[in-house]
């Protein structure tokens, strides 16, 4: 059981450099463009029931024009055709555009994981030692 402890604190700590990564390169690197609302992604979810993610048409400053997939759902579809503000790192448009506010979500989720992660790997550690 003080293994698994350190093994899912270990998971959270590698979350939590992924998202800090990721923040990272959207703050340092992000380029800001417009996009077209084209149509939405469907989420089905047990709990919450059927959600429904934007999906995005960019064209990149290198003159690619690419769809993304937002990472926020609603529970309703609504703006297709609607031109809405998107910062997306060039190196991975289709994996980071979306609308500028969503990033900021990477600030509660940033401290969340690092807490979690440690909490849990020195905890476990200090039980399997101890």
């Amino acid at each position: 059981m003080d293994a698994l402890l350190v093994f899912l604190g270990m998971l959270f700590l590698f979350a939590f450099w992924a998202v800090l990564q990721r923040h990272v390169r959207i703050r340092t690197r992000g380029r800001r463009t417009i996009g077209v609302i084209v149509g939405h992604k469907a989420i089905k979810d047990s709990d919450t029931g059927t959600t429904y993610a934007a999906i995005f048409r960019f064209g990149t400053e290198d003159g690619r024009t690419v769809e993304a997939v937002s990472t926020l759902s609603t529970s309703w579809r609504r703006g297709v055709g609607r031109e809405v503000p998107l910062i997306y790192d060039p190196a991975d448009p289709e994996g980071t555009a979306d609308r500028p506010g969503t990033h900021r979500l990477d600030l509660v989720f940033i401290p969340m994981l690092l807490v979690c992660g440690a909490g849990l790997t020195i905890y476990g550690v200090d039980r399997l030692l101890f």
